[in-house]
């Protein structure tokens, strides 16, 4: 008799103890848009994938937390929704989503307001929440004092990292005036890696900072890597020069011209017919990406480990 109430005793502590925690919904995603428009309420959208090592650790250690559930059922409408499955799929597509976690807070008429990435503590994750549910941080209201001029560093920090995943030629453009006005810091690693995922060609305002700022870049970042990227970067430029968009082809004549000053010959004729096998591939062109096959791989050797 008394292993029988122990065990009672545990299932319904354990019963409890799981409503600690944040509760997430279990209707549709558009069933809770309308519940939010009703209510007023802000809908938190953990967006998570099965495989994602994070997304699991927050399921873990922080969604169960009493006060992280007591915050976020109290102020919004939870949902938890694998972003490769089911209505999930179609709601990356809408957000752009692309990298896990990814945690929104979106109104009622679908937008999004704050955004956050990646696996933090229950007291980050409270945070984030206050800094959501305060209409001066949402991201509208960001993005409008971003275009009024704003310039304090923190404030563009925590916007490139609110849109890098979602709109990239605004958090590109935001990335620009926060590194312009840190020219003459002392970049973090952070910052180092930062700096080159937002420059992409030779072309861009972030390229001239690279540029300057390659010695000190090379405390973060091994030289023969920013050698490397370097040429990536006028490669990108070469081929932006090159493509021409209504073909959707590549002009040989141009690429090749500049592409040789930066490889050499050979290896520009190699990345020619690498990259129209590529394109080739994408296009189902399966004739012309033979044809390139044949001429990037006609010499072996080159190719021997």
């Amino acid at each position: 008799m008394k292993k029988i109430i122990l065990f009672l005793f545990l299932v319904i502590s354990t019963a409890l103890f799981s409503q600690d925690g944040i509760k997430f919904g279990k209707q549709s995603f558009a069933k809770t848009l309308e519940q939010a428009k009703k209510e007023n309420k802000l809908i938190f959208l953990d967006a998570f994938a099965s495989w994602c090592g994070p997304c699991k650790l927050l399921d873990k250690n922080v969604f169960p937390k009493k006060e992280v559930g007591d915050y976020f059922n109290a102020n919004f409408l939870n949902l938890h929704i694998d972003m490769e499955k089911g209505e999930g799929i179609e709601i990356a597509k809408k957000y752009s989503i692309y990298s896990y976690p990814t945690l929104l807070f979106i109104d009622g008429d679908g937008k999004v307001v704050y955004k956050a990435a990646g696996y933090m503590s229950p007291q980050e994750l409270i945070s984030i929440a206050k800094e959501a549910l305060n209409p001066e941080n949402t991201l509208e209201n960001k993005i409008a004092k971003f275009e009024a001029g704003e310039k304090d560093p923190e404030f563009l920090m925590g916007l490139i990292k609110n849109t890098y995943a979602t709109d990239f030629s605004l958090a590109q453009k935001v990335a620009t005036r926060y590194f312009q006005m840190r020219t003459d810091a002392t970049y973090s690693k952070e910052e180092a890696v930062m700096l080159l995922f937002f420059t992409k060609t030779i072309d861009d305002d972030l390229y001239k900072i690279f540029t300057a700022k390659k010695a000190e870049l090379s405390t973060q970042i091994p030289e023969s890597y920013l050698a490397e990227y370097d040429k990536k970067l006028k490669l990108n430029t070469v081929l932006q020069k090159s493509f021409d968009a209504n073909t959707q082809s590549i002009n040989e004549s141009i690429f090749l011209a500049e592409g040789t000053k930066i490889y050499g010959e050979k290896e520009a004729k190699q990345l020619l017919n690498k990259i129209n096998m590529d394109l080739f591939f994408n296009q189902k062109k399966y004739d012309d990406y033979a044809k390139s096959a044949l001429n990037y791989y006609q010499n072996p050797k080159d190719f021997a480990t």
